[in-house]
C-alpha cells in the first residue's frame, strides 16, 4: 500500500529526483519524512541545494525578487489586514503615582509567596478598573443581543 506524502517530502523528492519507493519510511505508520529524503539524497552523494526561486520572476521596484506567497502567508497577511480595519490601534498613556501601591505590594508580597501565587500589579489594576466600572456604570452597562439599545442605571 502506498502511504501518502506531504508537501514537503514530495517537494523534496521532486528537487533530487528521488522515487518514493527507493526510501524507507522512518516515519509513522512508514510514512517517509523530510529528514528520509535529504538522508537519502546525502548518501546518495546528492548536494542538498536550498530552495530556489525560480529564474523567470520578475524583480520588484524595491530591488527584491517577487515570489507567490504560499497559503499560510497570504492567510496570515488576509487576517492582518482584515484585523487593522476592524479592530481599533490605540495607545492611550497615562502617568499615576504608585507609590502606596508599591509599598502595600511590598508589605504583602511574601504572603502571597508562601500562599504560592505572585502579588503582581496587574492585580492592582484590574481591582481598580473593577471599583471604577462599579461606580460608573453607564460606561459599561449590560449588553443584551437582541435589544438596539442599553439600560442605564
Amino acid at each position: 500500500m502506498r502511504k501518502p506524502l506531504s508537501p514537503a517530502v514530495r517537494g523534496l523528492l521532486k528537487e533530487h529526483s528521488i522515487a518514493a519507493g527507493d526510501i524507507e519510511g522512518t516515519g509513522r505508520d512508514g510514512r517517509i519524512t523530510a529528514q528520509d529524503v535529504t538522508r537519502h539524497a546525502a548518501d546518495a552523494g546528492a548536494e542538498l541545494a536550498p530552495a530556489r526561486v525560480p529564474a523567470h520572476a520578475p524583480i520588484s521596484p524595491s530591488g527584491g525578487t517577487r515570489v507567490p506567497h504560499t497559503a499560510i502567508r497570504r492567510r496570515v497577511a488576509e487576517h492582518m489586514a482584515r484585523s487593522l480595519m476592524e479592530a481599533p490601534h490605540v495607545t492611550t498613556l497615562f502617568e499615576a503615582d504608585l507609590t502606596r501601591v508599591l509599598a502595600h505590594r511590598a508589605r504583602h508580597a511574601a504572603e502571597f509567596e508562601s500562599r504560592g501565587a505572585r502579588l503582581t500589579l496587574t492585580a492592582y489594576f484590574v481591582g481598580a478598573c473593577a471599583l471604577a466600572l462599579r461606580a460608573h456604570r453607564e460606561v459599561m452597562p449590560p449588553f443584551i443581543p437582541k435589544r438596539s439599545s442599553c439600560t442605564r442605571t
